[in-house]
């Protein structure tokens, strides 16, 4: 459910809309968080970049999601990483305490913020169970397992991204597991057998 649906006319009316430009930077790393944002349209990613300049995307959000949540009520509200818009779109801008009034008056608005909350926390400690295995094989087949033993894969390289592996690894990993018959590539599914 977007969230923004939720929301009065005049709860609705204390969003700031802005305009994106493919490639804008709307945030840098560092910026502090003084608003939650709403994609209205086109899609933002959250991106910093290391010494190599090599970019590390840490999340990527499109129509009725939402960014700045997880930081606007920290302690040290500064944002992670740049945000960038990756099309042409807007997003709609929320000040903290715009956001507590709505949050105070609008039990459904509430209701979907909270949840929406529970779902980015039980998506970073998937994340972090990833992290956790060492070898490659053990990521693909808890990733495979907590997904019913079957997974859509659009490519090759989403997937690594996902299980923080690079395409070339993960490319010879399931080039060995299906030999040894232990997962079946069918188009763009993968099934785990054993």
């Amino acid at each position: 459910m977007e969230l923004l649906s939720l929301l009065s006319p005049i709860e609705r009316a204390k969003c700031a809309e802005i305009p994106l430009k493919k490639g804008q930077t709307l945030f840098q790393e560092g910026d502090r968080c003084l608003a939650v944002g709403f994609v209205l349209r086109g899609s933002v990613k959250i991106a910093s970049y290391t010494m190599q300049g090599k970019e590390v995307i840490y999340n990527e959000l499109g129509p009725g999601e939402m960014f700045g949540n997880n930081l606007l009520f920290a302690e040290e509200p500064f944002y992670r990483g740049a945000v960038i818009a990756t099309s042409d779109g807007a997003v709609a801008m929320m000040k903290k305490e715009d956001l507590v009034g709505a949050l105070m008056g609008n039990q459904r608005f509430l209701g979907a913020y909270l949840s929406v909350g529970s779902e980015f926390g039980k998506r970073l400690n998937f994340q972090l169970k990833i992290l956790s295995f060492p070898s490659a094989k053990e990521r693909l087949d808890y990733y495979l397992r907590a997904h019913k033993c079957k997974v859509h894969c659009p490519s090759i390289s989403r997937l690594a991204e996902e299980l923080f592996l690079t395409r070339e690894t993960l490319s010879r990993l399931l080039s060995s597991l299906e030999k040894q018959g232990i997962i079946v590539r069918n188009g763009k599914e993968i099934i785990l057998m054993k």
